[in-house]
């Protein structure tokens, strides 16, 4: 595999994403996958999206939170990770995640968390691989709000 790069995402990512972030099971239309990255990139100290880039085309993606608790230390919260399926198993993953780490420490933070659903058991094999473990069981609730 050719050398991989690292950079932020940029507006014209958008529409990658939309192919990406269906990839991992979740539905967006340009114009919705444009505003959401328009909202994120207003605060690049509390969120960032890093791209993995092979031959210019975008072939990997992580978004990345810094979640403030009153419970515990700031942390940095993996919201997103995905890789284009044909390169999977590659390596990329890897690196999206070391850039992540690195985002991380830049923020003077120390932990770096996520949530993965319970039947992502190849994704968990990775993170396990990569040196993060299993702190809890818990389940996420949601309700929907109506418009006002």
């Amino acid at each position: 595999m050719a050398k991989v790069m690292i950079r932020n995402a940029i507006m014209e990512d958008g529409e990658t994403f939309v192919r990406l972030i269906l990839q991992l099971g979740y539905a967006a239309t340009r114009l919705e996958m444009q505003r959401r990255l328009e909202t994120i990139r207003v605060n690049p100290e509390q969120q960032q999206i890093l791209v993995a880039l092979q031959a210019d085309q975008v072939i990997g993606l992580i978004h990345l939170q810094r979640r403030l608790s009153l419970i515990s230390d700031c942390s940095v919260e993996i919201v997103s990770l995905v890789v284009a399926e044909t390169f999977r198993s590659q390596g990329v993953g890897k690196e999206l995640l070391d850039a992540a780490e690195e985002w991380a420490h830049g923020q003077n933070i120390t932990a770096v968390m996520l949530y993965s659903n319970c039947k992502r058991e190849l994704a968990h094999r990775f993170y396990y691989r990569n040196g993060y473990g299993k702190i809890k069981d818990s389940i996420m609730l949601q309700k929907e709000l109506a418009s006002k």
